[in-house]
């Protein structure tokens, strides 16, 4: 991928940030460009470059708003930065495009501990348990971990 072209894209869509613009469609965007971007968001979350990778992913979330991959990189990169209520907006939006994936409630969880609601926590959680369908799940021993991290007893 041409870094010049990666730091064109990145600049436009920062400009618009910075000017308190909704991020525009682009309409003649195209599988290509879609792919690429979403690339270069995972890329950028990889490095660690988080303001960079959220922007990209605000930018795909707002082009194709029915991706749930793309509400889940910006979930985490908003996650990983702090922003828990932004975050959880994202994760919400995951959870509404597929009610059966449970990790979007289980990071939903995570947030909602962070800003220190427990009992919403413990109801992510729980929704979070309803949809896993095996025993063996990797999510199984992070949720008990949370839980037993926040046992009141």
């Amino acid at each position: 991928m041409d870094e010049k072209v990666i730091d064109e894209a990145l600049s436009k869509i920062g400009e618009q940030v910075k000017r308190g613009e909704a991020l525009k469609l682009v309409p003649e965007l195209n599988n290509n460009d879609e792919k690429m971007l979403y690339s270069l968001g995972y890329s950028l979350y990889e490095k660690g470059d988080l303001r960079q990778s959220e922007m990209v992913f605000r930018k795909l979330v707002v082009q194709w708003p029915l991706r749930q991959k793309y509400w889940f990189g910006l979930a985490s990169t908003l996650q990983l930065q702090k922003k828990y209520t932004h975050a959880l907006t994202s994760w919400s939006m995951a959870c509404i495009l597929d009610d059966e994936d449970p990790t979007p409630h289980f990071h939903a969880a995570e947030c909602l501990l962070s800003l220190d609601d427990k009992e919403e926590a413990l109801a992510a959680l729980t929704a979070c348990e309803m949809r896993i369908e095996t025993e063996h799940h990797p999510l199984k021993p992070k949720i008990l971990a949370l839980r037993e991290g926040n046992d009141d007893s």
